[in-house]
C-alpha cells in the first residue's frame, strides 16, 4: 500500500524537475551556494537532480532518503557520478566526519516532530556549518495537495525562524520566492500533481513545461514582496558557548 510520501515521489518522478518550481527552487538553492565548498549531505535527497547539480561544481555530495524507491530512482539518475547514496533515516545514519553543508529541500514539512528533526541534524554539521532548508510558505496556501502529499504544516516566516534558532541555528539570509507567476499557478500545479496521481495527463505536456520554466525566472524580480509560494534559509550552527 503507498504511503503519502510515494505519491508525493511518483509526482515528481514523472516530471523529474521539469516544474517552474522545482527549477526556480534549484536556482536560488545554486545561488546561495555560489561562494560555499566542501562536503555535502542532502538528506531527503529524492531523485538526486540536486546532487547532480552540485557534483558540477565540484562539491562532496552524499545522498540519504528513507525512501527505496527515492534510492533507486536517483542511482539510476546519478549513474557513473560517485556520488554515495544511502536508504537510511537519520536516526540510522552515521558517518566518519561531519559535513560543512547540510541540506533540507522540502523535507521538514513532512516531520511531525519538526523541531526534534532539526536538533538532529545540526550533529551532522561542522560548527558554524551552514543548513540550507527550504519548505512550504504561507498557510494561506494550505491545499489539497499539501494533505496529499503528506504535509503536516506550511511555514510563516516567524515559526520557522523560531524552530530554527531553538534548534541551534542562527539564520544568516532568507528568500521568500514563487511571487507573482508561481503564487498565481499555485492551483494549476497543485490540479496537476492531483491528475498524475490518477494518471492523467498533465495541464502542460512536459515538454512543453522544459521551457517555459524558463519564464518562471522573473519570479526573482518579486522576492522583496514576500508572497511567494516557499521559504528557503541559510542557516549556520551555533558554535558552543555562543552568546543567543
Amino acid at each position: 500500500m503507498k504511503n503519502k510520501f510515494d505519491n508525493y515521489l511518483d509526482a515528481k518522478f514523472k516530471l523529474n524537475g521539469e516544474t517552474p518550481r522545482f527549477f526556480l527552487r534549484t536556482k536560488i538553492f545554486l545561488s546561495l551556494m555560489n561562494s560555499k565548498k566542501g562536503k555535502v549531505l542532502d538528506i531527503g535527497c529524492g531523485d538526486g537532480n540536486l546532487l547532480k547539480e552540485l557534483h558540477k561544481r565540484n562539491f562532496e555530495c552524499i545522498g540519504i532518503d528513507i525512501s527505496k524507491k527515492a534510492i533507486d530512482f536517483a542511482s539510476f539518475n546519478l549513474k557513473n557520478l560517485g556520488i554515495p547514496l544511502y536508504c537510511k533515516s537519520i536516526d540510522d545514519f552515521n558517518f566518519s566526519y561531519k559535513f560543512d553543508i547540510v541540506i533540507l529541500g522540502e523535507i521538514l514539512e513532512h516531520i511531525e516532530q519538526d523541531i526534534d528533526f532539526l536538533i538532529k541534524t545540526s550533529n551532522f554539521l561542522k560548527e558554524n556549518g551552514t543548513l540550507l532548508i527550504s519548505v512550504p510558505y504561507d498557510k494561506k496556501l494550505w491545499n489539497k495537495t499539501d494533505e496529499m502529499v503528506g504535509h503536516y504544516r506550511r511555514y510563516s516566516k516567524s515559526e520557522i525562524f523560531t524552530k530554527l534558532h531553538n534548534s541551534g541555528y542562527r539564520v544568516k539570509r532568507y528568500i521568500v520566492w514563487g511571487f507573482p507567476l508561481n503564487r498565481f499557478l499555485n492551483s494549476f500545479l497543485s490540479e496537476s500533481t492531483l491528475k498524475l496521481r490518477k494518471n492523467k495527463r498533465l495541464f502542460l505536456p512536459r515538454y512543453i513545461l522544459k521551457f517555459v520554466k524558463y519564464l518562471f525566472l522573473i519570479d526573482n524580480l518579486f522576492n522583496f514582496t514576500e508572497r511567494g509560494v516557499g521559504i528557503i534559509i541559510m542557516a549556520n550552527k551555533r558554535r558552543k558557548n555562543e552568546k543567543i
